[in-house]
């Protein structure tokens, strides 16, 4: 039996394994958008059934299962037929969704976590809770035209985005 294994990422990527009666770590070196057969070529069931939790554990699915990546930078496998150019373009794009989903995530999460005064209090108070607090004097200096004015103050409004950051994609 033959073990295909797919890379859907933009990356080369170095899978190190094990294979019982082999004493060494095999490295299976894959381009991106590629697929390699892993050593030895003709391998045995029980040989194929130590490989696959290895893969799983990275987060490797089987061909069958594309639809259901979740994690970023995983691996396709399949044992016995070669992984089709049709599916390794969907796992590409699958695992650059999740990437984008991850990007927005820690875009907001930075946003989010330098501007606190613009989370609902209940979000403040655990805030809070979690972090060390410092205090900030502020002294009136002045009034302009019935206005207050704040020595160094400066109305501004802050917005954070999910998109900050995202690539645009051009259809055509």
């Amino acid at each position: 039996m033959q073990l295909l294994v797919g890379n859907p990422t933009l990356q080369t990527v170095h899978f190190h394994y094990r294979v019982p009666e082999v004493e060494r770590p095999l490295i299976a070196e894959i381009p991106p958008g590629s697929q390699v057969q892993f050593f030895p070529h003709d391998m045995s069931e029980t040989q194929i059934k130590e490989i696959i939790p290895q893969l799983e554990r990275y987060g490797g699915v089987p061909e069958s299962d594309i639809v259901n990546l979740k994690t970023a930078h995983s691996l396709v496998f399949s044992v016995r037929k070669p992984i089709t150019e049709n599916q390794l373009n969907t796992a590409r794009e699958k695992d650059e969704q999740i990437r984008q989903k991850i990007s927005d995530q820690e875009t907001e999460n930075a946003g989010v976590a330098t501007i606190p005064s613009v989370l609902p209090p209940g979000i403040q108070e655990t805030m809070r809770k979690q972090q060390q607090t410092s205090s900030l004097h502020v002294e009136q200096i002045e009034h302009l035209d019935g206005e207050r004015a704040v020595k160094g103050g400066v109305n501004t409004t802050v917005t954070v985005s999910k998109k900050a950051g995202a690539r645009e994609r051009k259809e055509g």
